[in-house]
């Protein structure tokens, strides 16, 4: 549409111009016929005048004629010409604000949406308003899952097997200092009979003798324990000379083993003496 307007200016332009050159072309011949005859009959006038001495009057008469017919041509010639200028610029100016007009109308965003309803929907035959549907922009919710939290390891409670073991290898090196191998095997060997003694334990008050005795050497707890269980096993079967038995028993005590060994002496003694 802006082209085909600023087509229609230029053209019309150049249509006033050519007129205005077409004009100013035909009113030049004109005046040059008119000075030319008015010269050819001053110059028959100014003959027949001269022969009779009026020739300077009618000359200066000429002259301001010329003058006057000449000023007022040129003059409206120019005229003319500077209001069809004008009036070309003041519709270029139009034209000019009237692209602006639309170009301000395309540029205008649409914000609403006007929505009509048919004629077949009217209720009671009162048409109603068209209703202005705004855009509303759809929020999506998303679930945001929260980190599941790692599991905190327990922190590991040492067994009082774990805590024999510290003990087993404190004393070893105490014992063996940088004789590794020894240090190594004294923690074998005490860790060894420390599970047997938990595993193989039939009687708790022997066990807490020999514990009180050989505190944490596990080695010799098992060695004393089993000597003793032994010994007491021993002692419960002899049913031969209850007497010395129950004297054993009252000198050693819970000394399973010394019980045995006093008895066994006392017997011996006893039968070689033939009483």
């Amino acid at each position: 549409m802006e082209k085909s307007l600023r087509k229609y200016a230029r053209a019309r332009d150049k249509s006033m111009k050519e007129k205005v050159n077409q004009k100013g072309f035909i009113q030049i011949p004109l005046l040059v016929i008119v000075i030319s005859a008015i010269i050819i009959a001053s110059v028959g006038a100014g003959v027949v005048l001269r022969k009779q001495g009026k020739l300077t009057d009618i000359t200066a008469n000429i002259s301001e004629a010329l003058k006057g017919a000449e000023g007022p041509v040129i003059i409206d010639s120019e005229r003319k010409t500077e209001s069809q200028e004008s009036q070309i610029e003041e519709e270029q100016e139009m034209v000019q604000n009237s692209n602006k007009e639309k170009k301000v109308i395309r540029e205008a965003p649409i914000e609403e949406k006007i929505i009509k309803k048919p004629v077949g929907e009217e209720i009671g035959g009162i048409e109603e308003k068209p209703t202005i549907e705004k855009e509303e922009k759809i929020v999506e919710e998303v679930e945001v899952l929260e980190p599941t939290p790692k599991p905190t390891p327990e922190p590991m409670v040492k067994t009082d097997r774990d805590k024999m073991i510290e003990i087993f290898k404190a004393e070893a090196l105490k014992k063996w200092g940088d004789d590794y191998s020894m240090v190594k095997y004294e923690i074998e060997k005490q860790t060894a009979a420390y599970d047997w003694v938990i595993k193989y334990v039939k009687y708790p008050d022997i066990l807490k003798r020999a514990k009180q005795k050989w505190g944490n050497d596990y080695a010799m707890i098992k060695y004393e324990y089993e000597k003793q269980t032994e010994a007491y096993e021993w002692i419960n079967q002899q049913t031969a000379y209850p007497e010395i038995m129950t004297k054993a028993k009252q000198k050693w005590g819970d000394d399973y083993v010394m019980v045995k060994y006093e008895y066994e002496k006392q017997v011996k003694a006893y039968e070689a003496l033939g009483l």
